[in-house]
C-alpha cells in the first residue's frame, strides 16, 4: 500500500476529500482484506470538503 510506502513512519495521515460517495472508508474494504484495510484505516483521518461552501 502506498501508505507504507510514502509515509512509513507516520503515526496519523490527514487525508482532505471531497463528499463523493465513494470516498468512505468502507472503499477500503472493498479492495484489501479486512485485516489490510484495518490496519490501512487506524492511519488515516479523514476530514470532508464542506457540501455547500464558497471557494
Amino acid at each position: 500500500m502506498r501508505v507504507d510506502v510514502l509515509f512509513p513512519f507516520a503515526l496519523t495521515i490527514r487525508v482532505v476529500l471531497d463528499n463523493l460517495s465513494t470516498h468512505t472508508p468502507a472503499a477500503l474494504y472493498q479492495t484489501f482484506a479486512p485485516s489490510e484495510a484495518r490496519r490501512i484505516l487506524d492511519k488515516l483521518e479523514f476530514h470532508y470538503t464542506p457540501k455547500h461552501g464558497s471557494w
